[in-house]
């Protein structure tokens, strides 16, 4: 019998070892595969764009100036703190955030000479604050195809502005209904509201329609009553609220009315208190100071929770208190420092560069993301935008012993 090599599917190896010749083809193809998969994923995968600005230039428009200043300036104040926060943990995609403030003074032709000078060369604009201003600029804003983060809180105005307009509050003619609906329930002895509201002020005809309709539906008499934002004398108001027969009194208007109704309602003797509502515009720091006293047990709609216990949150309030003395951060510190992250989520997310070349491929793909949201982690609640409408829990307040304290957490349909 010849001597050979065995042929039983063994092959030996350089050191004389038998390895079976499939398990060696196998190992070969192995190495192979793995070789084209090291190849595929280096030449498959492509690093990020890099950016091209130097700094990220975010406009915001705002209330500086004028009758509703101290409603702006909070505005500001938590956009600035929001972008001090990102800059100093290294920007976004590496770039540092520019905030450049707009005043539109609550006039909307003036409105209009901000949102020409925001728009140019920017991915975004945040406010203004006030529907007016937003319902001033909405042409401009389509015209350039440029989200725009502002007071779209009502139907119509995001109807004028849609795609680009996304409400940076919760929707106006949802939040006090939900929460006057609590405040009956609380207060059964209220049969009849008065209600206070500006028909020249979008978000606050809205918010008496809806609330109108909702009150009416539920059994409730109302009585509605004209204001205009510059209303000071408000006795004529509040006695025709009076003479019929209302007794309980929604403020559907803004801090100064809140104040002055209160006032008025305290002096002609209706002095429980529990028969005041007012809407998230009524919050304020000189609740405290200016409305010591004869607002006691009086409530508010907020969108925030403005003694919200995280350390980031109380880090927010102390530092505002330091800009504010004894003043308490409202919504709108919360809703503009979030505005602000959105921005920072947006560029990330979609990896843009700023690149002035892709300026309008760049405004188109941040408007669609910011106009319909995954669910975002705010600084004190989740929320999502869905087609500009901000989804997101309010908040009925109630003043005791001068101070706020949260009477319910209602969740918006």
């Amino acid at each position: 019998m010849r001597a050979t090599k065995e042929l039983d599917g063994l092959n030996h190896n350089s050191k004389g070892e038998r390895v079976k010749t499939g398990e060696k083809r196998i190992g070969i193809g192995l190495v192979l595969l793995v070789c084209l998969l090291i190849v595929g994923i280096v030449t498959g995968c492509t690093k990020p764009a890099p950016t091209t600005v130097k700094e990220w230039d975010l406009p915001m428009l705002t209330i500086l100036t004028g009758p509703i200043a101290y409603a702006g300036r909070p505005c500001q104040w938590g956009a600035q703190y929001a972008v001090d926060e990102i800059n100093a943990s290294g920007g976004v995609r590496g770039v540092p955030i520019k905030l450049t403030v707009y005043d539109t003074a609550f006039d909307p032709a003036k409105a209009v000479e901000c949102y020409a000078k925001a728009i140019p060369g920017s991915l975004v604009v945040l406010g203004p604050l006030d529907g007016v201003g937003a319902a001033a600029g909405s042409e401009s804003i389509k015209e350039a195809k440029i989200a725009n983060i502002t007071d779209a809180s009502e139907p119509n105005l995001r109807g004028m502005m849609e795609p680009y307009g996304v409400s940076y509050l919760q929707d106006t003619g949802k939040s006090l209904p939900a929460c006057a609906q609590n405040w009956l329930e609380l207060n059964p002895y209220i049969k009849s509201v008065a209600i206070f509201y500006m028909p020249a002020q979008p978000s606050s005809l809205n918010t008496f329609k809806t609330t109108q309709a909702a009150l009416t539906q539920a059994g409730f008499k109302v009585v509605p009553i004209e204001m205009s934002p510059t209303d000071v004398d408000f006795g004529p108001a509040v006695l025709k609220a009076i003479d019929a027969k209302a007794d309980g009194y929604i403020v559907a208007a803004i801090l100064p009315h809140y104040i002055g109704i209160g006032k008025e309602l305290y002096n002609r003797g209706i002095t429980q208190g529990t028969e005041l509502l007012g809407t998230f515009a009524c919050t304020g720091a000189e609740l405290f100071t200016v409305g010591e006293g004869f607002l006691e047990n009086a409530y508010c709609q907020e969108n925030h929770n403005p003694i919200y216990p995280s350390p980031e949150w109380q880090k927010i309030m102390a530092a505002y208190d330091q800009e504010y003395p004894g003043q308490v951060p409202p919504a709108t510190v919360l809703e503009f420092y979030d505005a602000v992250y959105l921005f920072k989520n947006a560029v990330e997310t979609l990896e843009l560069t700023g690149d002035p070349a892709k300026l309008a491929q760049e405004r188109e793909a941040l408007a669609k993301y910011v106009y319909n949201t995954p669910e975002i982690q705010g600084m004190q609640y989740p929320y999502q935008n869905v087609n500009g409408d901000k989804v997101a829990p309010v908040f009925l307040l109630q003043i005791k012993n001068n101070a706020y304290t949260v009477v319910a957490e209602v969740t918006l349909q």
